[in-house]
C-alpha cells in the first residue's frame, strides 16, 4: 500500500521543479569554460616578429599574472591584474617583449634577433582555470663569409690606431694573440655552454692592444712601442660558422729618431687662407718620405681612411692620395698638397690643420677660409 504512494509524491516533486524552472524567464548561470587559447607555443623570425593569440575564458573574467623572457620573471601586480580583468587594454615591455592586452587579445612585439637565442612564457589565470602561453626566439646566424679590410695591420712605433672594415655587424671577437699569448674570449657556464660576447659592448685591453668594436669596424689602438723588437698580434672573428683572422705587428723606433714637434718638414706655405667663395691653393712640401699624421678640420680629428702601412705606400711610394672632410677636400699631386675649399656659407670662419711626419721630422699646416 505505501509502494502505491510514493509514485505519485515523486511525479508530483518532478512537475514543482519543472515548474519552477520554467518561471526564470529563460535565464541560465555562467558558463565556467575556464581559458581556451587560439595558439599556445610562439616562435618568432625576423620575417614575424608580432604575434596575436585569442583568449577565450567565456564570461569568465581573465588576466595575466606573471611573464617570464629568459631568466628573468616579472610578476604583475594586483592593480595591473584587476585593472585587466575588467577590460581594461595592458601594455609592458619585458626585456626584448612587449606584451600588450585589449578586447581578449594579446598582442606580442619581440625585437629583432641578436646573437643569443631568447625563451618566454606568460601566465595567465580566471577564476575556472589557468593557461600558460611558451615560446622562443632564434639567435642570429650568418653563413655568408666574413672579409676583414685590411686583414694584415701595421702599426706605428708611436701610439697608433688603425681601422679593420668588415661591412657586416653578426660577428663578435672570438679570439686574440698578444706576443703568442692565445686568449680565448668565451665565457664559459656550469653547463658548459659556450657564450658569445656582444661584440657591440666589446671594448677590452690586453697588454699593450685595445680592442673595440664600433659598429662593423674593429679598431685596434697600439701603446707606444718601447721595446727593441717589433710587437706581433692576431685577432679571431667569428660569426659562429664563420672565421676571419687579422694579423698585426707594431715597428720599433728607428735609429736616429728625434722627436721634434717644432716642424721641419718645409711647407711653402705653412699657412693658406681662403676666401668665403672657395677654391683650390697649392702648398709644396718638399721632402719625398712623409705622410699625414693628423688632419683636423674646425678642431676636430678626421678618420684619414688609411692604416700606418697603406699611409706610407699612398704617401711615399705612390704619391696618391684625395680625399674629403667636410668642406675641405686634401689632394697629392706628386710632392705638392691641393687644397680644395667649398663654399662658406656659414657664416663663421672656418679652420683645418694638416700634421705631416716622416718619423725624424715634422710639419704642421693651417689654414683659415674666411666667412661671408
Amino acid at each position: 500500500m505505501r509502494q502505491k504512494t510514493l509514485f505519485p509524491s515523486l511525479v508530483a516533486l518532478l512537475c514543482l521543479v519543472t515548474a519552477c524552472s520554467d518561471t526564470d524567464d529563460g535565464a541560465s548561470a555562467p558558463e565556467a569554460t575556464g581559458i581556451k587559447l587560439s595558439v599556445e607555443t610562439i616562435t618568432f623570425s625576423d620575417d614575424a616578429l608580432s604575434q596575436s593569440i585569442a583568449v577565450n575564458s567565456g564570461t569568465d573574467p581573465w588576466c595575466i599574472t606573471a611573464v617570464a623572457t629568459d631568466d628573468n620573471k616579472t610578476l604583475l601586480s594586483e592593480a595591473e591584474q584587476e585593472a585587466m580583468r575588467g577590460g581594461e587594454p595592458f601594455e609592458r615591455t619585458f626585456q626584448w617583449l612587449t606584451v600588450a592586452v585589449e578586447d581578449n587579445t594579446i598582442r606580442l612585439d619581440a625585437d629583432e634577433s641578436g646573437f643569443s637565442a631568447h625563451t618566454f612564457s606568460i601566465e595567465l589565470s580566471s577564476a575556472n582555470g589557468a593557461a600558460r602561453i611558451n615560446g622562443s626566439q632564434a639567435a642570429k646566424t650568418d653563413d655568408s663569409p666574413i672579409v676583414a679590410n685590411p686583414a694584415r695591420v701595421e702599426l706605428y712605433f708611436k701610439p697608433d690606431t688603425a681601422t679593420v672594415e668588415t661591412g657586416k655587424d653578426t660577428w663578435w671577437v672570438a679570439a686574440v694573440t698578444i706576443e703568442g699569448l692565445d686568449i680565448q674570449l668565451y665565457d664559459s657556464i656550469a653547463g658548459g655552454e659556450i657564450l658569445r660576447p656582444q661584440s657591440r659592448d666589446f671594448n677590452r685591453t690586453f697588454d699593450w692592444l685595445t680592442v673595440r668594436v664600433d659598429g662593423t669596424r674593429l679598431v685596434l689602438i697600439a701603446q707606444e712601442n718601447e721595446d727593441i723588437a717589433p710587437r706581433h698580434f692576431s685577432v679571431v672573428l667569428s660569426t659562429g660558422s664563420q672565421e676571419c683572422e687579422i694579423t698585426g705587428t707594431q715597428d720599433v723606433m728607428p735609429s736616429g729618431y728625434v722627436e721634434n714637434n717644432d716642424g721641419n718638414i718645409e711647407a711653402t706655405p705653412d699657412y693658406v687662407e681662403f676666401p668665403p667663395e672657395g677654391g683650390t691653393l697649392r702648398v709644396e712640401a718638399a721632402q719625398s718620405g712623409w705622410w699625414f699624421q693628423d688632419i683636423l678640420v674646425d678642431g676636430e680629428y678626421q678618420d684619414l681612411g688609411l692604416t700606418q702601412q697603406s699611409a706610407k705606400d699612398q704617401l711615399t711610394k705612390y704619391r696618391q692620395y684625395k680625399r674629403t672632410f667636410d668642406w675641405l677636400t686634401v689632394e697629392l699631386d706628386s710632392f705638392d698638397l691641393l687644397l680644395t675649399a667649398q663654399p662658406n656659407t656659414t657664416g663663421s670662419e672656418r679652420t683645418f690643420e694638416i700634421l705631416l711626419d716622416n718619423y725624424f721630422e715634422k710639419g704642421r699646416i693651417t689654414g683659415l677660409q674666411l666667412a661671408q
